[in-house]
């Protein structure tokens, strides 16, 4: 005899979309990281103009930061191309909370994360932007897809996984923030174990980051009959 959830418990799911959490969560943690990065670069004014890269947080950090517009403008405009990096974070903000499921939403947050790319920001946060990018242009639709893929028994299991998939990506993810920006936990400036946590949380992510979207597409179909129609609805 199958197990019904409790009443409480199946509100609660409900109230959650896994996908679209997922894809809002990452995003605003790509983004914090890319802001302090902004930020402190703005402040140090540590690049050469035409540099590639240059170190700007600090003895303590690890990762330097980028600079990809042209010498020409870095020289007209000094720190306008920083600025402008600050400024394209609350954009991607407002993206996520208001434009992420939307039918043209996936292509606005491409061209946002372009220019965070050109305005000088680490591979690392860009690549995954991008993926969230593509990732919300099927967003509402996984069900034509994973309806056929997932068992029921399967899609239960991947429903509860999803948690704690989601869970330890996000705690990899703060990690390497913390880590490559403001330096190792204790404060000492030991680069080895720096790089030794860094690659650590890269490969927990890189690890988990298929699974977190793939169970998440299993706990919107288990907790969410409707979800097909739903997004057919919205999408159109």
């Amino acid at each position: 005899m199958e197990k019904k959830e409790h009443p409480v418990t199946q509100r609660f799911f409900a109230k959650i979309r896994a996908v679209h959490l997922t894809a809002s969560i990452l995003g605003i943690l790509s983004v914090i990281s890319c802001l302090e990065g902004g930020y402190f670069d703005t402040l140090q004014k540590s690049l050469p103009p035409g540099g590639i890269s240059g170190k700007v947080f600090g003895v303590f950090s690890y990762v330097p930061a980028g600079d990809k517009m042209p010498e020409f403008i870095s020289r007209l405009f000094g720190s306008f191309d920083r600025i402008l990096n600050v400024i394209t974070f609350p954009l991607i903000l407002l993206w996520i909370v208001f434009l992420s499921d939307k039918k043209y939403g996936w292509s606005l947050f491409i061209v946002l994360t372009l220019i965070q790319l050109l305005t000088g920001k680490g591979i690392v946060p860009i690549s995954i932007t991008i993926i969230l990018g593509i990732a919300a242009f099927f967003m509402n639709k996984p069900a034509a897809i994973w309806v056929q893929v997932f068992l029921p028994g399967m899609r239960k299991i991947l429903s509860v996984l999803w948690v704690v998939f989601f869970i330890l990506f996000c705690a990899g993810y703060i990690t390497a923030i913390a880590v490559s920006e403001f330096g190792y936990f204790s404060g000492a400036a030991d680069m080895g174990i720096e790089q030794e946590i860094l690659w650590a949380a890269a490969y927990l992510m890189l690890g988990l980051f298929l699974p977190v979207v793939i169970s998440g597409f299993a706990f919107d179909l288990e907790h969410h009959p409707d979800h097909e129609t739903a997004a057919e609805t919205i999408m159109k």
